[in-house]
């Protein structure tokens, strides 16, 4: 009878500890981490970490009212730490709430980091049971900080979901598409090298902080300029992060601030592309739109990578090219040349109904890859003087000749500049061998300059638009 009264409190005992959670928080001691910047630290094997949160008063109104602009729902804390969680360790020192990653949805990493090696940054993503694998890896054209620092979004009043918006639409064709479990993904196995999203400050907006640092003598506390942050100055950042942020390059701060931005504006050269697709298109990249707006963060571009290393930036128009050799361009509008009209640009919403169809055949240490690309659009807008419509078919073949044109020039970028398989063709080519050991002693990506590339396109217009031209007299 003892040995089953001792059995029922046992089982009482574990009913007991399985009714509540050891760590369970309240929301109102929660503070939700946005985005993470990274920077290099002023001293050795240490990073400068910047830290957005969410203000969930300012996002919901608090208290019935309307909710506050973008530049007010998020604030910033700014740290030199050796990693990420000691980072947030000392900024949960400067703040009443704990922080917590279980939200993040962008880590960004200076481009200087990014050139000598992001293995730690991976490492620690990959470990990590808080950081989602959805959540987005951006390079900064510049600092990390003042990417952060600038994102003001205009429209959307939660800040996850302006980023959210911005990396995961499927109509912004002009940055690459992936997530951190693809980069991981990518960066253990090396069978496709990684390029990731290009962000940015616009010039305009960098200069003018740099004028505003001069004249203070130094930021705001902890940032140091970006870096060097002690405890006491990130709290000074956090306070004040939502009165100053109006005054960072968001064109709504008075007419100094327009004119910087504009005058910036007018001193950048950006080369125009005058290739038959995306004909007359800027080679823009994150931190050079000539674009006036509000929101001082800018998404363009991308930052190629070989191994654990950046070696390059692309355009724009080359990220839109790279989206659609991996079969992950779904739609958007493109502008397209025309040998009737030299002069004028016909616009055309262009979709890729399939993806690649990608086979790699070697014989003999030759490397032949073969892709056919699938390829539809509509009408737009086209030259008031011409009609496209007359001849369709030639309006197809001339248009499948330049999208050929500039895929294989994207192509031979990859190979002569980059050197780097950022397409994926290794996991094509791994195919061809019998085991795993046989491919990686082939070693493709030392051999991957070598290959001859064959690109197949078909391009259909499926609709010409609710007006149809006609010729003189007829």
């Amino acid at each position: 009878m003892k040995k089953k009264a001792v059995k029922i409190i046992l089982l009482l005992s574990l009913l007991i500890q399985l009714t509540g959670c050891y760590d369970y928080k309240e929301p109102d001691e929660i503070a939700y981490i946005v985005a993470v910047g990274v920077d290099k630290g002023d001293t050795q094997n240490a990073y400068n970490f910047t830290i957005q949160f969410a203000r969930p008063s300012k996002i919901t109104g608090g208290g019935g009212e309307e909710g506050a602009s973008g530049e007010e729902t998020t604030g910033i804390v700014n740290v030199d730490a050796p990693s990420l969680y000691t980072a947030i360790n000392l900024a949960n020192h400067v703040v009443s709430k704990k922080f917590t990653l279980s939200h993040t949805k962008v880590i960004v990493l200076s481009d200087d980091l990014c050139k000598e090696s992001i293995t730690p940054m991976i490492d620690s993503i990959g470990r990590s049971s808080d950081i989602r694998p959805s959540v987005y890896i951006c390079v900064a054209n510049g600092k990390a900080y003042d990417y952060l620092k600038a994102v003001k979004p205009s429209i959307e009043i939660n800040p996850v979901k302006y980023y959210q918006l911005i990396l995961e639409s499927d109509y912004t064709s002009y940055i690459p598409v992936n997530d951190a479990q693809e980069i991981y993904f990518n960066f253990k196995n090396n069978l496709k090298q990684n390029v990731l999203p290009l962000v940015g400050a616009s010039e305009g907006t960098q200069k003018e902080e740099g004028q505003k640092q001069g004249e203070s003598g130094g930021g705001e506390g902890a940032s140091g300029g970006s870096s060097g942050s002690g405890q006491s100055g990130s709290g000074g950042d956090m306070s004040t992060m939502g009165q100053d942020s109006s005054t960072q390059g968001g064109g709504q701060s008075g007419g100094s601030e327009a004119s910087g931005m504009e005058s910036s504006q007018k001193e950048k050269n950006i080369p125009e592309n005058d290739e038959g697709f995306e004909y007359r298109m800027k080679e823009y990249i994150a931190g050079n739109l000539d674009i006036k707006k509000q929101n001082a963060g800018e998404t363009i571009g991308g930052a190629v990578f070989k191994k654990d290393k950046m070696i390059g930036q692309i355009t724009g128009i080359e990220a839109e090219i790279y989206n659609i050799l991996c079969g992950k361009f779904n739609e958007g509008y493109a502008v397209m040349s025309s040998s009737k009209v030299p002069d004028g640009v016909i616009t055309i919403r262009l979709e890729q109904k399939e993806r690649p169809r990608t086979d790699v055949d070697i014989e003999d240490e030759k490397i032949i890859v073969r892709t056919r690309i699938y390829m539809e659009g509509d009408f737009i807008s086209t030259p008031q003087d011409s009609v496209i419509e007359e001849d369709i078919l030639s309006f197809e073949e001339e248009s499948e000749k330049y999208i050929k044109d500039a895929l294989m020039k994207f192509l031979k970028k990859t190979q002569e500049e980059f050197n780097s398989d950022i397409i994926g063709y290794g996991n094509y080519a791994k195919r061809v061998f019998l085991t795993d050991k046989s491919f990686y002693e082939f070693g493709w990506n030392d051999k991957y300059n070598t290959a001859e590339f064959d690109i197949d396109v078909e391009f259909n217009i499926r609709r010409t638009g609710l007006i149809s031209k006609k010729t003189e007299g007829k």
